[in-house]
Parts: structure tokens; sequence; C-alpha cells
């Protein structure tokens, strides 16, 4: 936003979304998938909309998350939010998230952290012509796509 910010005409726009948009989120995607970052400054926080015996499906991510907790003697209810560190965010089972008071080591799922934050960089910058497809191609598909 700050270098967007900058630009006085679309067609700055359109430049610096193609071009410092890009390179910024190829500079955070990159420090996701070496794991540069640590994994308590990429918690997601949801708030439970039920108690944990009342969901039907174990897979949603905080209600994961909140069940580890719960192996551990911790109790939450509806209404409480849960922070969670995605770990393995296409396994089916119940090593998806990590609740944050578990987390402070944890392997991250970096490639789950790259698409969000490749949601998140679209949002902002495809009315410039990035798109999600874009950025995760590194630009690379800004060629074609033009």
């Amino acid at each position: 936003m700050k270098e967007l910010s900058k630009c006085d005409t679309e067609l700055e726009l359109r430049q610096v979304a193609r071009t410092k948009g890009i390179q910024m989120f190829n500079e955070f995607a990159r420090q996701i998938e070496d794991h540069k970052v640590h994994p308590l400054e990429l918690l997601i926080t949801r708030r439970l909309s039920k108690n944990l015996a009342d969901y039907f499906s174990k897979r949603q991510l905080s209600v994961n998350a909140a069940l580890k907790l719960e192996e551990r003697g911790r109790e939450l209810k509806a209404g409480q939010s849960v922070s969670y560190v995605i770990t393995k965010y296409k396994t089916a089972g119940m090593n998806r998230a990590l609740h944050a008071e578990l987390a402070e080591d944890a392997d991250y799922d970096s490639r789950r952290y790259v698409e969000l934050l490749a949601d998140t960089c679209a949002t902002v910058l495809s009315p410039f012509g990035v798109n999600k497809k874009i950025l995760l191609s590194r630009g690379e598909s800004l060629l074609t796509w033009t």
C-alpha cells in the first residue's frame, strides 16, 4: 500500500503493482518458504461457534488446534478464540494445526502460508492486473497473461 500510495496515475499504479508488488510478494514468500518467519508470527485466530464436542467434523483448523490443547487438559468452549499455526494443511488427520500455546517451534506448512499471502496480495493488486496466479508463478505468468 505504501508503494502504491506514491503513484499519481493509473499507469504508474499498474507498473508498481507489476514490479514492486510482485517483488515484495516474492521476498515475503521466500522468507516463509525458508522458514525464516517465526511460527508465532503466522498465527490465525478464529472464534469457536460451538463447544468442541458439538463439531461433526474435526478437520476445521481451529477445531483441530483446540482439540490438541484439550488433550493437554485445557478446554475451550463456544465463543472463545483459538489462535493456531497451520502445520499440515492437506492432511486428513489431526495434525493440521497447532494451538498457539503449542506452536513455539512448530514446523509450519509454508506452502499454505504462501497461498494465503498470495490471496491477500491479490486482493490489493488485482485491480492493477496482478492476480493470485501471477503471484504464485512469481511473476512468470504475467508475461503470458497480458
